[in-house]
């Protein structure tokens, strides 16, 4: 009897301490619970205002400061987002883990954030299948999160993951999904915002379109170059787009972003080696001829972006365009110096056109040849 009497005590000992966090809380001194959210919402802000190391510093401070805080979970998945913003990805993508298994039915809206944010660090760390499945699994989690996540967001990166592993179909089924919620979503925040008599929130609609086109090419190799080309021309009008929108950190991380997507990709294709298997002669000729052709769709892919650049947005993407214009600079230098037996893309053919057109360069005539004179016969012989 006793036996089962301590067996009984130990079981609502521990079913105490399981919800100890919650009680205590519920008995904390209301200004106790003002400090505790008023160092949580500076940590906050700092992350908003995309400032990672020193959020990273006060969600630590706020986790040493107030350890049984019914905060503590949200104070952990910010400081995961802080660690993902320093692209210290395998540490956030353990901390979200975490979060997610702790708070999968007790508190589903911070496991749904923490599982969102698990995809992009998987995806940054080129797991494909982790990426894939995290997103899947985000289905069940869809009430717990924004309209925006929900119909936009989360469609767009499901088209660049399938657009880039080869499965084209899922890529333009998620992609239309994408576009059509975007629409929605926006045409719900203008009503909105109309019936409450405010402008338009630039800083929603940067914050959108920047999770939508965000792409990470940490992973980008010479194998995988096409690739990554092709998920990039698929996405990166919403890069283009939220850096339009001009709301602060999102247009300027955009800005960022699209910038590095470029670099990476130009940094890979100056990497291809060359295939040691051959003739060095032939070699060195499949070599010219790959990354002529990936040069000349990384200059329409860029072409195209300044096709849809909004031309009342010039001040907000100039930064970017002058980044794109020096890298078509090198481009087209590279193009210039290959041997006239390199054949171009049908693309880079007529901008070779364009530009021998508005430069007016004159070639100077070939000399005629003259004619070969005839030697007079001696009358003699």
């Amino acid at each position: 009897m006793n036996r089962w009497l301590v067996v009984g005590l130990f079981v609502i000992l521990q079913g105490c301490a399981l919800f100890q966090r919650d009680d205590s809380m519920a008995s904390v001194d209301p200004r106790v619970r003002v400090e505790q959210e008023q160092q949580l919402s500076k940590a906050e802000e700092a992350l908003e205002q995309n400032l990672p190391v020193e959020a990273e510093r006060l969600f630590l401070e706020f986790q040493m400061n107030f350890p049984n805080s019914v905060f503590f979970q949200k104070s952990e998945l910010g400081l995961g987002q802080a660690l993902e913003r320093q692209e210290r990805w395998s540490e956030a993508a353990e901390k979200f883990r975490n979060i997610v298994e702790i708070n999968h039915d007790s508190q589903p809206e911070i496991a749904a954030h923490a599982l969102y944010e698990l995809s992009s660090c998987y995806e940054s760390l080129g797991d494909d299948s982790r990426l894939f499945a995290a997103l899947m699994d985000l289905e069940a989690f869809k009430k717990y999160l924004k309209p925006e996540q929900a119909l936009a967001e989360i469609p767009a990166r499901l088209a660049a993951a399938y657009n880039r592993t080869g499965r084209s179909d899922e890529a333009r089924k998620y992609m239309a999904l994408a576009e059509d919620g975007v629409q929605s979503v926006r045409i719900q925040q203008l009503e909105k915002k109309n019936a409450l008599g405010n402008p338009a929130d630039t800083h929603w609609i940067s914050q959108v379109y920047y999770k939508m086109g965000r792409f990470s090419t940490h992973q980008i190799s010479s194998e995988n170059i096409q690739a990554y080309l092709d998920t990039l021309k698929m996405v990166q009008i919403f890069s283009l787009r939220a850096i339009e929108g001009g709301g602060q950190p999102w247009s300027d991380m955009a800005d960022k972003g699209l910038t590095e997507n470029y670099r990476d990709v130009w940094a890979a294709i100056q990497g291809i080696p060359m295939n040691r298997a051959m003739d060095t002669g032939a070699a060195l000729r499949e070599l010219i001829e790959r990354k002529t052709d990936l040069i000349g769709q990384m200059l329409t892919m860029i072409n195209d972006l300044r096709l849809h650049r909004s031309p009342q947005s010039e001040a907000l993407t100039g930064p970017l365009f002058q980044y794109l214009g020096s890298m078509e600079k090198k481009a087209e230098s590279f193009l210039y110096r290959q041997p006239e037996r390199t054949p171009l893309t049908m693309e880079e053919k007529k901008r070779q056109a364009l530009k021998k057109e508005r430069a007016s360069l004159v070639k100077p005539e070939d000399p005629k040849p003259t004619e070969p004179t005839q030697e007079k016969s001696d009358p003699n012989l």
